[in-house]
């Protein structure tokens, strides 16, 4: 965690040193490796881009309830709900974490942003990470994980994906999108993104 100018978060200085050695190459067994080596890093960055952080949706309430004050009975109406929460992410300042924070944390949502808030500072600093929301049913879940990834400041590099498990879901996916969709926030997010995650079957598949 020391600051130092020989940390490698991006690939994207290692791409000329590869393209150097690649035109330095004897043989072609050699191009091989060097060129396996770079697509490789492409793809995966430095290992962080098959990472796939699971929450489920009670993480997600629990994660936000005293921010928005939803209480147990779910009595605030989900449409006013919604507009706070809108509202509240347009305009959250992003909090700073450390180790410690990650060690003081008990609620699981906060967690996990915070581990991946640590990622994206000591290691990989471009390489996008799948957050899979489990047991997605209602489009206020998707949105209160875009409020947590505002809030440690990983909206551009996080890809907040529902999962939609059962048959209820399933049949409701194109709604909670369509709703999603219709924030200006969450299609700024999309768009910023350049994707629109989700999935389907049950998460232990």
């Amino acid at each position: 965690t020391r600051k130092s100018d020989r940390r490698l978060r991006s690939t994207s200085r290692l791409f000329p040193l590869i393209n150097s050695a690649l035109a330095q190459a004897k043989t072609d067994a050699d191009k091989t490796r060097i060129l396996l080596l770079r697509a490789k890093l492409r793809c995966f960055g430095f290992g962080t881009a098959r990472l796939h952080f699971r929450v489920n949706s009670r993480h997600v309430t629990n994660g936000i309830r005293s921010v928005f004050g939803i209480n147990s009975e779910h009595t605030v109406d989900k449409r006013t709900l919604a507009r706070r929460m809108a509202k509240k992410i347009a305009s959250e300042k992003p909090a700073s974490v450390n180790f410690a924070s990650l060690a003081l944390e008990k609620n699981t949502a906060h967690r996990q942003m915070i581990l991946i808030a640590q990622i994206h500072k000591y290691i990989d600093n471009e390489t996008p990470i799948r957050m899979l929301i489990a047991e997605c049913e209602d489009s206020i879940i998707p949105l209160g994980m875009l409020y947590l990834a505002r809030h440690y400041r990983l909206e551009k590099h996080i890809d907040i994906s529902p999962l939609f498990e059962t048959a209820s879901a399933l049949n409701n996916a194109g709604r909670i999108m369509d709703k999603l969709l219709g924030y200006d926030i969450y299609k700024d997010y999309v768009r910023e993104r350049g994707v629109f995650a989700v999935q389907t079957g049950f998460s232990d598949a």
